[in-house]
């Protein structure tokens, strides 16, 4: 049920993902300019969900939910593992399997008055839950369209940087996905 994400890059431009309506997920790629050896070069990717929100009654652009699908209703426990929907989060990671240490995921540290750069090659990241949450009829405008009262404005941020240690190509795939197994977007 992602049919309904859209991705963006720091300039409010879409990304020109493809969504793979059999298995359910985007892919798409993202290209990273000339780099001199050790400077580092970023991408924001944001993450919005098209949903209709039955408060206002309109169709809008919000923070990502988890998918109702894969949920019971009132926050109970969920998934192979029993947590509660609190605790569920969707994972931004890189290939384990051919890791390439010049292409990470990052974040700073807030509370630190240096500024301090979290490099990393696995995040996770918390999503909208709503209980009451239903899917549109598949006979509606929009198909499966989340249809939800909590509406937050903002985007699902996942930053990713390039930081080569010499001059050369390089390539990874970023996978995000639900309780590391679910992936729908590569």
């Amino acid at each position: 049920m992602y049919k309904y994400l859209n991705f963006f890059n720091k300039k409010g431009e879409y990304c020109n993902f493809q969504y793979d309506e059999t298995n359910d997920k985007w892919i798409g790629r993202i290209d990273f300019g000339n780099v001199s050896k050790d400077l580092i070069e970023d991408f924001q990717l944001y993450i919005l969900e098209y949903v209709y929100d039955t408060g206002s009654s309109i169709y809008e652009y919000v923070f990502p939910h988890i998918d109702s699908s894969y949920l019971p209703g009132g926050g109970g426990p969920i998934g192979p593992t029993g947590a509660t929907a609190d605790s569920v989060k969707i994972t931004a990671s890189f290939d384990s399997a051919s890791p390439v240490p010049e292409i990470f995921i990052y974040d700073f540290d807030l509370t630190s008055t240096s500024n301090v750069l979290n490099k990393a090659y696995s995040m996770n990241y918390s999503l909208t839950y709503d209980a009451s949450e239903t899917l549109a009829p598949t006979a509606s405008a929009f198909p499966n369209i989340k249809e939800t009262s909590i509406v937050n404005s903002s985007a699902l941020q996942i930053n990713v940087a390039f930081q080569p240690s010499e001059e050369n190509g390089f390539s990874s795939t970023l996978y995000i996905s639900k309780y590391k197994r679910n992936i729908y977007c590569k």
